[in-house]
């Protein structure tokens, strides 16, 4: 269960290792782009699809929002 697990993750290195190099490898497929693409759809397909009206995208650059580079 989870305390021989938790025990394992302590004493041995190896294991740990390859468990963060696997999370790692899932964490890299969830980008803020895609978590946004995925809401944008999200909120279309409840709107009733892609037959409302498409608001601009804003400038979010640093220059635009008036932060020093």
């Amino acid at each position: 269960g989870w305390r021989a697990a938790m025990h394992r993750v302590c004493v041995d290195e190896e294991w740990w290792w390859s468990l963060r190099r696997g999370a790692e490898a899932v964490a890299r497929r969830y980008t803020w782009r895609r978590c946004a693409e995925q809401t944008l759809a999200a909120y279309r397909k409840t709107l009733g699809g892609n037959d409302q009206p498409q608001p601009s995208q804003p400038d979010c650059s640093p220059v635009a929002a008036g932060v020093a580079a």
